[in-house]
């Protein structure tokens, strides 16, 4: 990539720190298997970063179609054939997998409860605020149930089926949940900020509060991550293909915003995602609450990696800005 993308891309994540956005940060840019640009800000390249909700898409989508391809899950199936505790018959995996269940966005749960029994208990009973498969809503709290669904079908929990399933094959050294508890170095790890709920300083221990109540194992966040491996993964994703397709395809009805299995879809007439109006059509893609951003065209083999810690400086204030910096980011990177 010509130094017209890598001074641009140097300039913005310098402007973002000093602007307050985030304490550190790393932005990769890939085609395929080999990086273009590589930018860290606040700290050394290959930190580990909170990857809040790209747990959904990295780990918990990606596990679920593993699970697909084994024949141990279906996605069209109800969750109650896995979950019987769980009070909606007509909600389905896929409804889930593609924030369709009719599931609120969120609930406090670490505020409302105090064991992972009662928080499960809570969940399961939550009333749906739409008929499943008839609005898009995003929903923590679907994936949250997903991850239930996967560690009742397979009696594992996700910690291991991620290192088992997508960490060992494809080498990801430096991404997993529970870091601190993996080998994980900490003195590689970003503090992500405090946790306003529990009260406590985070650095390797999950943001998200309802994840940190189910022990920092959960569907909807938990991740840490690094770019290099963020990129690894991408760029396998791209390359294989098979089985995964539906990460590609849109399994929301016209009119909704697209989102396929544990993405974000940018397609042609629809309003821009969370990737703005320059990234390629077609391209799949995720943020998260602390900062981070992934998203790849799987026709040029485009990827960008965006990490991290916003809500080290902020939890809520600088996110309409965070957004804003997003958007510079991908219009850069796809120049």
């Amino acid at each position: 990539m010509s130094d017209n993308v890598l001074l641009p891309l140097r300039s913005l994540m310098n402007r973002g720190g000093a602007a307050g956005l985030f304490q550190a940060g790393e932005a990769l840019v890939a085609r395929h298997q080999s990086v273009l640009a590589r930018v860290a800000v606040g700290t050394e390249a290959g930190a580990v970063y909170d990857l809040a909700s790209l747990t959904k898409p990295v780990a918990t989508a990606s596990i679920l179609l593993h699970l697909v391809r084994q024949g141990v899950l279906e996605l069209g199936a109800p969750v109650s054939q896995y979950l019987p505790a769980f009070r909606h018959a007509d909600v389905t995996l896929r409804h889930l997998a593609a924030h369709m269940s009719g599931l609120p966005a969120t609930a406090e749960f670490a505020m409302a409860c105090t064991s992972q029994e009662e928080a499960r208990a809570a969940l399961f009973a939550t009333a749906l605020t739409t008929r499943p498969g008839t609005q898009v809503t995003y929903s923590c709290l679907g994936y949250l149930v997903l991850g239930e669904v996967i560690g009742a079908a397979t009696g594992l929990p996700l910690n291991a089926l991620f290192q088992d399933l997508v960490a060992t094959p494809l080498g990801l050294t430096q991404t997993g949940f529970t870091p601190l508890s993996t080998g994980i170095k900490p003195a590689r790890i970003v503090p992500s900020g405090t946790c306003p709920y529990r009260n406590i300083a985070l650095k390797g221990r999950v943001h998200d509060s309802n994840a940190g109540l189910f022990g920092g194992v959960a569907g909807n966040a938990g991740l840490f991550g690094s770019a290099r491996d963020l990129h690894l993964f991408a760029a396998d994703l791209i390359t294989r293909r098979a089985g995964f397709e539906p990460m590609f395809q849109a399994q929301t009805p016209a009119g909704q915003t697209p989102r396929s299995i544990g993405w974000e879809i940018k397609l042609p007439g629809a309003e821009p995602p969370s990737c703005g109006p320059k990234f390629p059509d077609f391209s799949i893609g995720h943020t998260g609450f602390t900062g981070t951003f992934l998203w790849l065209d799987p026709v040029s083999g485009l990827i960008a990696i965006l990490l991290s810690n916003r809500t080290a400086l902020s939890f809520r204030d600088t996110i309409p800005a965070m957004q804003g910096f997003r958007h510079d980011f991908a219009a850069i990177v796809s120049h």
